[in-house]
């Protein structure tokens, strides 16, 4: 029930933030339950907004009207800290696992920018005008960079 929150609040997703995308279910259980994740479009500072959405500093999926009332109840900021901590110790595998999948890909984006030209061009709503990618790999640089930044940020505020 924590991950669904975590890992929106981690990417600091524009859509995890009730604006679009963002669906409760009823679980096997019969409680509700937030899910799926996915729509990861606008996450991790790929979005170029007048907000703070793009920073990988300040909260973004806990500041919502639902996510305010349940860090009111203090289980429940203990328990997603504790599983914050999980997530927090195993970063490096995360950023690992990207550059491999990054190296698997490659192929692939260098085909579609042949016949494209996007890379290192504004197709919004990235931030190309705002950081300089210049190639494929400051693209992957700059993703894991934003994440161990957020790591590190809400390591530090949760």
């Amino acid at each position: 029930r924590f991950d669904w929150y975590l890992i929106n609040e981690i990417t600091k997703n524009y859509d995890g933030n009730f604006n679009s995308s963002c669906y409760v279910h009823t679980a096997m259980d019969g409680k509700l339950a937030m899910g799926p994740v996915w729509d990861f479009d606008l996450t991790c500072g790929n979005i170029n907004s007048l907000g703070d959405e793009r920073l990988p500093q300040s909260w973004h999926i806990r500041k919502t009207n639902y996510y305010t009332r349940l860090f009111q109840d203090p289980a429940f900021a203990i328990t997603v800290r504790e599983r914050f901590a999980w997530f927090y110790g195993n970063r490096e595998n995360y950023y690992q696992f990207l550059r491999s999948q990054a190296r698997i890909l490659k192929p692939h984006v260098m085909e579609n920018d042949a016949i494209w030209h996007t890379l290192g061009k504004y197709v919004g709503p990235n931030p190309v005008t705002e950081v300089e990618y210049n190639t494929y790999e400051d693209y992957v640089e700059f993703l894991i960079g934003w994440l161990e930044q957020r790591f590190e940020w809400m390591n530090e505020n949760l």
